[in-house]
């Protein structure tokens, strides 16, 4: 009995269909070189703050003629009636154009479209519970259980805290005090390589098993069809029909070895048995 229990819950159909994929970590390392790079943004205040302040209370199709405007000024000349330009239009002229050649707003931008990238990349299905779920039936015929499903557990909790990490990075970046300045040296963002020879592992282990239950469901068979032919038949061709309480017991030791309601089955072997 304890032979034919290590192979419970292995069918005909049993196989390891979730792997993890390496690529899903890489993204996540591809994510925090892009995100270093933003965190070094930094620019002269002075420059800009002026023009920001005027053009930020105007509406969003005034910014953007500001800004076309700047492009289409030549020589210090009025592009609508040609004349030159007094000093103090000219310093005016000279702050937009700086707030129009400003990184500000496109680091923003990018920030904001990194953020969802991350977010978008970590709630993507994975595995993780599909493999522990179908692993859990497969202890006694997996040596490294124990270290495999350590390790899928510490995989699924790293790639957590990388993605809240990078998270908290991009909030304090995006913040008015830091979007301006260099803050790359406040964090350490990087991917630990020994995570992809976890995953490499743990893929390894998984492929394995898959090797392993298909000779598992072949020796499930073999234990099975010996209980049946050697330990029920005979007791069942020396049990008189009318004794329940015995074909009963039968039927709970055979639920033991067969993980099922045997007792139809116990029915028709005894009829075939007597007749």
């Amino acid at each position: 009995m304890d032979e034919y229990k290590t192979y419970s819950g292995v069918s005909d159909n049993n196989n390891i269909s979730a792997f993890i994929d390496e690529q899903y970590l890489q993204k996540f390392s591809d994510y925090c070189c892009a995100l270093i790079k933003l965190l070094k943004f930094s620019e002269d205040n002075e420059k800009t703050e002026f023009a920001s302040r005027i053009v930020a209370q105007k509406p969003e199709e005034v910014q953007r003629w500001i800004k076309d405007g700047i492009n289409i000024i030549e020589k210090d000349c009025c592009p609508f009636c040609n004349r030159s330009l007094d000093d103090a239009t000219k310093q005016m002229i000279s702050a937009y154009n700086s707030f129009a050649k400003s990184e500000r707003s496109k680091t923003k931008e990018q920030l904001a479209l990194l953020l969802e990238a991350i977010n978008k990349q970590y709630n993507m299905y994975q595995n993780y519970d599909v493999i522990k779920h179908q692993l859990k039936n497969y202890e006694k015929i997996m040596p490294t259980f124990e270290k495999v499903i350590s390790k899928i557990s510490g995989m699924e909790k790293y790639i957590c805290d990388i993605k809240d990490e990078l998270t908290k990075a991009i909030a304090s970046k995006l913040e008015p005090q830091n979007i301006t300045r260099n803050i790359s040296t406040d964090y350490e963002l990087s991917i630990d390589k020994e995570k992809f020879s976890d995953i490499k592992y743990i893929n390894s282990e998984l492929l394995q098993l898959d090797t392993n239950l298909k000779y598992a469901a072949i020796n499930k068979k073999r234990v099975r069809d010996n209980y049946i032919d050697k330990f029920l038949k005979p007791k069942l061709a020396h049990t008189y029909s009318s004794d329940y309480q015995k074909l009963f017991q039968l039927a709970l030791e055979a639920k033991e070895w067969l993980w099922i309601y045997p007792k139809k089955l116990i029915c028709k072997i005894y009829h075939r048995k007597s007749h």
